[in-house]
């Protein structure tokens, strides 16, 4: 639940932040999903592995390897996280839009 809480509360802050078009919104956004990125990665993947291990009275390594599915999704929202990142720290139209230069409509 912390990660999805996290990411609600992250959602309202850059749609505010966006709407008020506040020049430090990419850096404030791009902070928040990799913050994301790395709550999923502690809580979701290795945090889940020690359980799974002891259920299964099994090494820590193996349970890592049963929960590959996890590791899939957090390798894909790191990727999306990078690209989100990038654009919003390289995109011509993010750095137009917050530092006023593009028209709103």
């Amino acid at each position: 639940m912390i990660p999805v809480i996290f990411f609600m509360v992250w959602s309202l802050i850059f749609v505010v932040m966006t709407l008020l078009r506040l020049p430090s919104t990419p850096v404030v956004a791009s902070a928040g999903v990799a913050v994301w990125v790395a709550l999923r990665i502690v809580l979701a993947y290795f945090g889940q592995a020690p359980l799974v291990a002891a259920e299964d009275r099994t090494t820590l390594l193996d349970a890592l390897v049963r929960l590959w599915p996890y590791a899939v999704a957090v390798l894909a929202e790191t990727a999306l996280a990078a690209g989100f990142c990038g654009y919003m720290a390289a995109g011509v139209r993010p750095n137009a839009y917050y530092r006023r230069r593009l028209p709103t409509a």
